[in-house]
This record gives C-alpha cells, sequence and structure tokens, in this order.
C-alpha cells in the first residue's frame, strides 16, 4: 500500500492441471514471484485441485494434495507482507467446503466457504460439498494448527483496508454475501471464479462485478478459471475483472473475446483507491449496516500491508469529469443540456405570463453555456 492510499491488486487465471495439485501449487508460486509488488494476489476457485475434478473431490488423495499445494503456497509467502487467496477443496469435520484460504506471511489466516453451490443446468456442486451456512465450525485444523473458518470472516489492514471474500455463485444472488461484508466495512471484495463461458455471459458477468463494486462502494476483484480446466460440461474463459466503485479498472483477455485462446497462465494488476473509498463512504451518510443484519457479527482477522512506493499502474485522467472525443462525448454533452434545460424550464413556468427574461452574456464559459441553455430550453416551457 503506498502513501497515498492505493493498493495494488492481482488477479490470475492459472494453468490448470486437472486433480494434480502439486503442478497447480508451481502455476501459483510461479505468479506470487512475478507479482511480488502486489498487495493482494487472486486466484480462481477450486485452482489447487481444479474446478472440474467431480467425483475425484470424494478422494482422500486428492484433498490431502491440495493440502500440500496450500503449503507450498503459504511457504512461498514467508516474510512477504501481502494477501494471497487461492481455491481449494477443504475438509471441516465430516463434510467437504468449496473454499476459499486467505494466506499471509507464510500462514493461513483463515478460510472461507462457498455460501451457495449452484446445482442447476450443468453444475453439480452439491454432489460433493456442503454450503457455508453460519453453522459450520468456527475454526478448523489445518496445516498443523487451529486456523478460523466461516462465513463471518473479513481481513483487516487497517488504514482503512478490510477485505472480504465470496466465491463464483455468491456473487450471482440478489443479495450476495459482499453486500454485507462491505456493510461491516470491507472496501474490497474479492471473489474467486470458475464461471464457465457461453453466449452473452462475459458482457452480464461484468456488469454483475461493475456493479457490485459500485452498490457496496469498494473495490472489486475477480478471477476467473480458464480454458484448460476439463470441458466435459463446461468451457472456462479465464475473465479477470477489477472495477472500484462502479467503473472497471482492468480486464483480462477471455475465451470468446475475438483474440487468441489463452492457455498459459496469465494475470492482471491494477492499483485500487481505498483512500478514496473510504471518503466516499464518509461522505454518503446512507452507507451503514442496517440494524438486525442476519448472522453473527463478523470476525476480524489482522493482517500487516506496509507502507511502499510505487509507480501507479492506474490511469489517472487529466480531465475525470470530460470523456475525450467520441460518441461518449456527445452523450454526456446532451445529458448536461437537457438536465440543466429541465431545472430551468420549471423555474421559468414559475414566472407570470408574458414575463421578459433577460440574460447578461460576458462572453465566458458560464454565461455562454447559460444562453445555449435558455435558447434550448424554450422549447421545454
Amino acid at each position: 500500500m503506498n502513501p497515498f492510499g492505493f493498493v495494488r491488486i492481482a488477479c490470475a487465471s492459472i494453468r490448470t492441471a486437472v486433480a494434480n495439485p502439486d503442478a497447480n501449487a508451481r502455476e501459483v508460486v510461479g505468479v506470487l514471484e512475478q507479482t511480488a509488488d502486489c498487495d493482494v494476489v487472486l486466484f480462481p476457485e477450486l485452482c489447487l485441485a481444479g474446478y472440474t475434478c467431480a467425483d475425484l473431490f470424494g478422494q482422500p488423495t486428492l484433498i490431502d494434495a491440495a493440502l500440500r499445494g496450500l503449503v507450498h503456497v503459504a511457504r512461498a509467502t514467508e516474510g512477504s507482507d501481502r494477501l494471497v487467496v487461492v481455491g481449494l477443496p477443504v475438509e471441516a469435520g465430516p463434510f467437504l467446503y468449496n473454499a476459499a484460504a486467505v494466506v499471509a506471511d507464510g500462514r493461513v489466516l483463515g478460510v472461507v466457504p462457498k455460501q451457495h453451490l449452484p446445482n442447476y443446468k450443468e453444475f453439480y456442486e452439491r454432489r460433493w460439498f456442503r454450503a457455508g451456512t453460519g453453522d459450520e465450525p468456527a475454526e478448523i485444523e489445518l496445516l498443523g494448527g487451529r486456523v478460523p473458518f466461516g462465513i463471518d470472516l473479513l481481513f483487516d489492514a487497517g488504514a482503512g483496508v478490510t477485505v472480504g471474500v465470496e466465491i463464483c455463485e455468491d456473487l450471482w444472488l440478489p443479495i450476495p454475501p459482499s453486500s454485507f461484508q462491505a456493510l461491516a466495512g470491507a472496501s474490497i471484495l474479492l471473489n474467486l471464479s470458475a464461471s464457465n463461458e457461453t453466449i452473452g455471459k462475459s458482457a452480464y458477468r461484468t456488469g454483475l462485478v461493475v456493479g457490485q463494486s459500485g452498490r457496496c462502494a469498494a473495490a472489486y476483484a475477480y478471477a476467473g478459471s480458464g480454458p484448460t480446466e476439463s470441458t466435459t460440461d463446461l468451457v472456462f474463459g479465464g475473465h479477470c475483472l477489477i472495477a472500484e466503485n462502479g467503473r472497471l479498472l482492468a480486464e483480462s483477455p477471455r475465451v470468446g473475446d475475438g483474440g487468441p485462446i489463452r492457455r498459459d497462465t496469465y494475470w492482471i494488476v491494477q492499483d485500487v483507491d481505498a483512500a478514496k473509498i473510504e471518503t466516499d463512504r464518509r461522505t454518503a451518510a446512507s452507507f451503514e449496516s442496517p440494524p438486525g443484519r442476519p448472522g453473527r457479527p463478523f470476525r476480524r482477522i489482522p493482517f500487516h500491508l506496509p507502507a511502499t512506493t510505487f509507480d501507479l499502474k492506474r490511469f489517472v485522467p487529466a480531465s475525470p469529469f470530460v470523456p475525450s472525443e467520441g460518441p461518449e462525448l456527445n452523450r454526456r454533452c446532451s445529458e448536461i443540456f437537457e438536465i440543466q434545460c429541465a431545472g430551468l424550464a420549471k423555474r421559468i413556468e414559475q414566472l407570470p405570463a408574458g414575463t421578459t427574461l433577460h440574460l447578461g452574456v460576458s462572453g465566458g464559459l458560464d454565461s455562454t453555456l447559460a444562453l445555449l441553455v435558455a435558447e434550448i430550453g424554450r422549447a421545454h416551457v
């Protein structure tokens, strides 16, 4: 995190070896080695095992191998103050969960289970996994220690940086878990996903990510599985997205975008403005958790993000309120005129009929705009 409140996030889609956690862990570690300047690194859903392992999820050999892969990932973060989030199957009591492990400085800070398991059309997740409901154990034995477990975890670095985690289908619900996380203070929301590609789905997916970042006044990062997953019932596009407060900041290539199909490991990196998010929420008096929020209060797991100095990867426009030349500029100008005309028309119609209007034009921008609005507005009165 730099001194001005920017947090650098990477979202990666790895080359997946289905049911080979050792190979997948090597891909994850390779990404970590090349994104050392990132504060948060996000990987796809079940990426250590492969989302499409199907009935192999019932095999202890696969579950144990995924945990060994998590050990390799944790070791790769030793001595590093950043947050790494990977997907894998995790046992808790007699049940198996589709989960996200949140790792920092060589240890697992917590494990968040998926809450909403798709079990329709080509999806069969309830065949292998149990949904996180809030009734699961608060801690589990993992890698030789007790680790916080549950849907009530937030990861807090202070300085206005609190991270919430949800998994794929969770975002597609009318009220996603990330909505409650944001109301509880999460300013960066992460989604590990294995969303398949169908006609038109990418645009809807992008709209969900951008829209949720806007509704939650937060940064929203999304990492999707790629085409090296099994294609028995599904094809995965490797779509990665980073949005902030209703605006798309970065988007990766994906299957179906008209470009070459990427079968390698790749990632996107973007700096999100956590300080601005905090300011926006402070000035929005309506942004607060409503009384009676369902579920138990969130537990906050601390982690450390040191102050660092880096050149921004984010483009900062010199004229943030004026689009560049093109259809968007024309649409924006038309909208401005119509809003002003509507306001002027209401004021004029309150005057007595036949009242003469006088407008002083100095030749400056303000009076010129007022003249144009008055002329155009005559048609609306």
